[in-house]
C-alpha cells in the first residue's frame, strides 16, 4: 500500500491466516440454515417485498442487508444489526463503538472491510435492543440456506457472540468454552475454518479487549 487507499491493494493475493496457535476442536458442525426449509424468496428480496418472515421486520422497518463481496475468503457473522447500524444502513458501521472495536479485529488480521463479507443471524433490530426469539433466528435461518450457497469463496468463518456460534454451528454453548479454538466444517462443499470470537458489543463493555486483540494478531500472522 503505497498511499493509505485501497487502489493499490490485491485481495487475491492475501497470504493465509496463520492457525499454530490456536487448538482444533473436534466437535461436529451443523449451521441451523441447513435444517430449515428454503425461504420463499431471497434475502435481498426483503426491503421490497416489505416484510420478513417473522414480526421483527414490522416493527423496526428495513432490516439491514449483508455486505462485501460474495467471493471473499472471509466471513462474519455477528448476531442483529445495532441501533447506529441501522441509522447509517451499515454493518458494525465505523463510527460507532461497536464498529470502531470491529475495525480493530479487521486490523488485528491484516484485513480492510472492502475485502470481507458481513452479515447477521438476524437482519432486523427490535424496538429497546430486545434480543431475538428462537423463533426470529429460525425465520432469518432459511435466508441464511441461500446467502451461504451464494458465498464461493468462503474460507474462514468468523463468528462474533453466543448467538452467532449456536446458530452456525449447531453448538449450542459460550463463546468462553471455545475462545482461542477453532472448528472445520464442510459448508456446500467448501472446507471451511471457522473461529469464535467475543462480539465486538461485549468486548466494548468488558476488559477482554487485549486477549481478544492478542488472538486475532495470532491468527493474522503479525
Amino acid at each position: 500500500m503505497s498511499d493509505g487507499g485501497f487502489g493499490d491493494i490485491c485481495f487475491d493475493q492475501r497470504p493465509e491466516l496463520n492457525f499454530e496457535k490456536l487448538k482444533k476442536a473436534d466437535l461436529p458442525v451443523r449451521p441451523l440454515f441447513l435444517s430449515v426449509p428454503d425461504p420463499p424468496f431471497h434475502h435481498s428480496e426483503i426491503v421490497n417485498k416489505g416484510r420478513c418472515l417473522c414480526d421483527r421486520f414490522e416493527a423496526v422497518g428495513i432490516p439491514i442487508q449483508p455486505q462485501g463481496p460474495l467471493d471473499s475468503k472471509y466471513v462474519f457473522v455477528g448476531t442483529y444489526p445495532g441501533e447506529q447500524d441501522v441509522e447509517s444502513e451499515t454493518l458494525f458501521f465505523s463510527g460507532s463503538p461497536v464498529g470502531n472495536i470491529f475495525d480493530e479485529y479487521l486490523n488485528c488480521l491484516g484485513l480492510v472491510r472492502e475485502e470481507v463479507y458481513i452479515t447477521n443471524t438476524n437482519f432486523c433490530r427490535a424496538p429497546g435492543s430486545v434480543s431475538p426469539t428462537p423463533e426470529h433466528i429460525w425465520s432469518c435461518a432459511s435466508f441464511h440456506k441461500e446467502e451461504f450457497k451464494e458465498l464461493t469463496g468462503m474460507e474462514y468463518l468468523f463468528l462474533l457472540g453466543d448467538q452467532a456460534f449456536n446458530t452456525m454451528t449447531g453448538i449450542y454453548g459460550q463463546i468462553s468454552s471455545f475462545f482461542g479454538k477453532y472448528f472445520e466444517a464442510d459448508i456446500y462443499g467448501r472446507r471451511v475454518k471457522i473461529i469464535p470470537i467475543y462480539h465486538p458489543g461485549f468486548v466494548v463493555r468488558g476488559s477482554l479487549r487485549e486477549e481478544v486483540f492478542n488472538i486475532l494478531s495470532e491468527i493474522g500472522g503479525g
